[in-house]
């Protein structure tokens, strides 16, 4: 009885001296001692991120499973996976990494309309390995399926930017696509049986750099950090030594980077001391997943912002994942870090499946989320916050996937919503 009494109190002084206070200074006072005592005086325990990640209800898939997608495959996280589950994805990512470069992949797309444009074109390596071809699809489109859209600011105080946003339309069904693809394509070159997993690194920022996904197990292991002395070069685990073609012939590469911010440009990432563990706590992450309901606009702005738990990831890999050039200059990169190949660590997949099952469990917090959809078509970095959902055209659902003659079949944006419908689809998350 205590617990509810007390909340109904704190509720009460937190609105006489907030009105007191029009500031807001007496409400930042007593916020967190207000929290604080709520939770010692409650009985019910805090949830943990994972458990939360863990309650996107299953039935909730059934109500959109045909008769097509009558048993889903289950994609688990990846510390759940036995050690022969682990060895067998494994496996079948070196086993693409062996087979030769399709002959019908395809150079890059003509950029969409983009602001500032990018000239680099990396040309195809027809030596690389079909491995190496999920990279160079992501590298040329890369400017289709990040960023297109404006950032918009969420807050400021006339002086300084103190939250930025992006909005990004192709952002989750192409990756979805993509992983599919994927997934599919180790089926059908390298007998993989299982279920491509994810990777929950809200599990991991207390102590990241020491996580257990870092297994130096030669057979089981996703590797530990490089070697400094050598760019980060990858030497323990399964993927030691793993040879790549873009944006030159290296080695994969990992460097843990915790403040990645520092040195990059305020422009996109305003706050340097900005930790790139700090959008990836669980706090962070529940509340956009229970947010922004029917606001696909929204919840992807939070998910894919500069200096949000998307590119969080990316950034404190550091190395391939991070966008970091293998050599000190190349005419193949960028001078600033962007992670278009990022394809190259065998950890993107487990990140971006992480990134899906996300979209998944939004789409089933509230009955407006399902369907949602908005963004442009436009990538516009100079001139941010003047489009809101990206720089037009805009996109609809029926926009088709850009595919580059590599990932599988002809879909549109509208085949990716629903992972057990009688498209392509056919999983869920647990």
């Amino acid at each position: 009885m205590r617990g509810p009494l007390f909340i109904i109190l704190g509720l009460f002084l937190t609105v006489l001296f907030y009105t007191w206070n029009q500031s807001g200074f007496a409400l930042a006072c007593l916020e967190r001692p207000l929290i604080y005592l709520s939770r010692i005086w409650t009985t019910t325990p805090e949830p943990t991120v994972y458990d939360h990640l863990e309650q996107a209800p299953i039935s909730i898939h059934q109500t959109y499973t045909t008769s097509s997608c009558t048993n889903p495959s289950v994609r688990r996280e990846w510390r759940s996976l036995t050690d022969g589950q682990k060895e067998e994805w494994i496996d079948a990512v070196k086993c693409l990494a062996r087979q030769p470069s399709s002959k019908t992949v395809h150079p890059p797309l003509k950029p969409p309309p983009i602001n500032p444009p990018n000239p680099i074109i990396i040309p195809h390596n027809s030596s690389g390995s079909l491995y190496d071809d999920f990279s160079y699809v992501h590298i040329g489109l890369n400017d289709h399926i990040h960023q297109t859209g404006k950032t918009r600011i969420l807050r400021g105080d006339g002086h300084r930017i103190l939250k930025v946003f992006e909005t990004i339309g192709f952002f989750f069904p192409w990756h979805r696509y993509l992983l599919w693809s994927f997934e599919e394509t180790m089926r059908s070159q390298c007998n993989f049986t299982g279920v491509l997993p994810y990777w929950d690194w809200t599990k991991d920022v207390y102590n990241f750099s020491n996580s257990s996904m870092f297994d130096s197990n030669p057979k089981t292991g996703l590797g530990g950090f490089g070697r400094p002395t050598e760019k980060g070069a990858v030497v323990d685990g399964a993927f030691a030594r793993l040879q790549l073609s873009y944006p030159i012939p290296h080695t994969l590469r990992r460097e843990y980077t915790p403040y990645p911010y520092v040195n990059l440009s305020r422009s996109y990432f305003p706050d340097a001391r900005v930790a790139a563990v700090d959008a990836m706590h669980a706090t962070s992450v529940i509340s956009i997943v229970d947010g922004f309901w029917g606001d696909y606009e929204g919840f992807q702005a939070e998910i894919e912002a500069m200096q949000g738990a998307h590119m969080a990831v990316h950034m404190i890999m550091g190395g391939d994942m991070g966008g970091a050039c293998p050599v000190d200059k190349s005419d193949m990169c960028d001078p600033n870090p962007d992670a278009t190949w990022s394809p190259n660590e065998p950890m993107f997949w487990l990140h971006h499946a992480m990134i899906d099952k996300l979209w998944f469990n939004w789409q089933r917090a509230h009955p407006t989320n399902y369907w949602a959809f908005g963004g442009g078509i436009g990538r516009d970095l100079y001139t941010w916050p003047r489009y809101r959902t990206g720089a037009p055209p805009a996109m609809a659902v029926d926009t088709e996937l850009p595919a580059n003659g590599l990932l599988l079949g002809n879909y549109t944006i509208k085949d990716m919503f629903n992972t057990t419908s009688n498209g392509p689809l056919c999983y869920i998350y647990l």
